[in-house]
This record gives structure tokens, C-alpha cells and sequence, in this order.
């Protein structure tokens, strides 16, 4: 399992009531309140996995469907790209990453 599993599906059971607390919720009450760069990116990236959980724990209730961690991730990563686009610095410092699945 790499981080990305880990995170996801961490957020994933404490969305439907099966964990408390995520060590990345913690992390980010202590270092992710400020306004640099990487702040924002986080927070962009911490809201859009959030959405994202929260849609696909929707998908499994509602629809009896599901997609894998892979395609998550993937929604995760284009929502990152198009909220930085919209703010000269934050494309620029994403545009350093290179990474668009």
C-alpha cells in the first residue's frame, strides 16, 4: 500500500464512521495555516480529497458502485491542477511538480 492508499482510505473510514483521526489531520492543524505557496497547495489538495472521498462514498451508498484508488487519485490531481490555474504563483509552483496522470 503506498501514501496515497494510506491517505485515502484513512479519510475514507472516517468519513463513514469507522476512524476518528487521520495523522495527516493532524499535520495539518500544526504546519498547513499559514499563506505560503505550499499552504495553499496543501489546503487545495486537502479540500479536493475530501470532496472526492466523500463522492465516492456516495457512489457506494446511492449507486452501489465504486472506482478504484487509482481513478480517485487521478480526480484528485486534475481538481489540483485546475484550483492552482486559476492564480499565477500557485500554476507556477505546481508547474515545478511536471506530474499530470
Amino acid at each position: 500500500m503506498d501514501a496515497d492508499d494510506f491517505t485515502i482510505k484513512c479519510m475514507y473510514k472516517k468519513l463513514i464512521g469507522i476512524s476518528s483521526r487521520c495523522h495527516e489531520e493532524d499535520w495539518a492543524i500544526s504546519y498547513a495555516t499559514g499563506k505560503a505557496i505550499q499552504d495553499e497547495v496543501y489546503r487545495i489538495t486537502f479540500a479536493a480529497a475530501v470532496y472526492y472521498v466523500w463522492q465516492e462514498r456516495n457512489y457506494r451508498i446511492f449507486q452501489k458502485n465504486e472506482r478504484t484508488t487509482k481513478m480517485i487519485t487521478r480526480s484528485i490531481i486534475q481538481e489540483i491542477h485546475y484550483r492552482s490555474s486559476m492564480q499565477s504563483k500557485l500554476a507556477e509552483f505546481i508547474r515545478n511538480f511536471n506530474y499530470y496522470p
